[in-house]
């Protein structure tokens, strides 16, 4: 039912919105020549991932409908669909977003991503960086579901004020589809289900001073999200975005043993980003990125309950690009990543560290066409005796967008 109020709506908007509307249309896509192999799907470019695009609007001043298809696995796969209406208010303006989309406020800084956006450009989301799932990764994407990985049906109702203000104050709240979180039945001997989850946001952005963002998710009973990201606006020529993620949630029974008394013990994750990009001249840029991540990992082999069955897990992602344009129509990038975890507790020895490496070109063939050459090298388990493997890829890359 839930989702065909939501389609309903957008149905609804849609129809609003042809009515002397502007038509909008654009094509983007990417060819990659390099030969797969094990390695190179393990570390290489993921060409079904960054899948062809068609995207069709139509809009006019006050409502609008988009609709996004992948071209994957030689067909059209309908990727983002939403239509939107505004109202003006005696106090402020109303917005409201129906359909699936990526709502994502914060400046996540990637004005250089290019090409390599995705691959080998910050290679993370801003939030929770756990690798067996986390409710707050992604913590700045509104509509994002952590558990599924995807971007769920939503309507979301968004309210704007900057006419009586500095700068401009917005309000969001919405409803999302998802579905139950099993262990809160399990645990709890509840066997309502909760279809619906909801999400916040408030966000105050004034020119010249500051952008301050605070998102909440609480997707399922069970789990919640909370983030806080600033960006400073008054320093010239710097883009930077510095984040807070706090993540809590009852562990799936998957996940843990029947064994513990203290089974459903709630678990917290803790994140910090910080993003910067500062433009020392039209030709050179530095960008660096940084996430540090303490998590929580149930060892699912202990069965007693006097052996530990979690750890704590503290994580590191750092990156650093500089991009220089070398002429009007090429310009060289060179990016380093490296990837740390360290356990404690039951897995003290827990040791992981990963090393990315890659100098490209990028030449615009036209202003609608890009040609990216580089080499990527890639490191896993630098520091294990025994355990280190070295993957070098050299990709050549053609995109383009109409």
């Amino acid at each position: 039912m839930k989702k065909i109020i939501g389609a309903a709506l957008a149905t609804s908007m849609l129809a609003g919105s042809a009515f002397a509307a502007d038509l909008s249309f654009s094509y983007s896509g990417n060819n990659y020549f390099n030969v797969s192999n094990t390695a190179k799907q393990t570390y290489g470019y993921d060409a079904a991932a960054r899948a062809d695009c068609l995207s069709v609007g139509l809009s006019n001043e006050s409502a609008g409908v988009v609709l996004d298809f992948d071209y994957d696995g030689g067909s059209f796969v309908q990727d983002q669909y939403y239509a939107w209406m505004t109202f003006s208010l005696p106090v402020g303006n109303l917005q409201i977003t129906a359909g699936n989309w990526s709502g994502i406020y914060s400046d996540d800084v990637t004005a250089d991503a290019g090409d390599l956006d995705g691959e080998d450009f910050i290679l993370w989301d801003m939030g929770v960086l756990n690798p067996n799932g986390s409710v707050g990764a992604n913590s700045d994407d509104l509509t994002y579901d952590a558990v599924n990985d995807e971007n769920v049906l939503s309507t979301v109702f968004a309210w704007t004020l900057s006419d009586s203000l500095p700068g401009s104050l917005l309000l969001k709240g919405g409803i999302v589809s998802v579905d139950e979180y099993d262990s809160f039945k399990a645990q709890n001997g509840n066997d309502a289900s909760w279809k619906s989850g909801f999400v916040g946001e408030v966000a105050y952005r004034q020119d010249g001073l500051v952008n301050i963002d605070f998102a909440f998710k609480n997707f399922r009973k069970s789990d919640a999200s909370f983030a806080l990201f600033v960006s400073p606006l008054m320093v010239e020529n710097l883009e930077a975005t510095l984040g807070l993620t706090l993540a809590t949630e009852l562990p799936s029974v998957s996940k843990i043993t029947a064994k513990k008394s203290d089974l459903y013990d709630r678990v917290f994750d803790f994140a910090i980003d910080l993003r910067a990009r500062y433009q020392f001249s039209d030709a050179l840029s530095l960008t660096t990125a940084h996430n540090f991540t303490i998590y929580n990992s149930y060892d699912v082999a202990a069965t007693s309950d006097e052996t530990t069955y979690d750890d704590t897990f503290v994580g590191m992602a750092n990156q650093i690009a500089i991009a220089y344009k070398i002429a009007e129509n090429l310009t060289a990038k060179i990016n380093y990543q490296q990837y740390t975890k360290q356990a404690f507790e039951y897995h003290d020895n827990c040791f992981f560290d990963y090393v990315y490496f890659t100098p490209s070109v990028e030449i615009a063939a036209t202003e609608k066409a890009t040609v990216t050459v580089g080499s990527r090298f890639a490191w896993e388990n630098v520091g294990h005796e025994g355990n280190e493997s070295l993957f070098v890829t050299i990709p050549v890359i053609f995109s383009f967008n109409y």
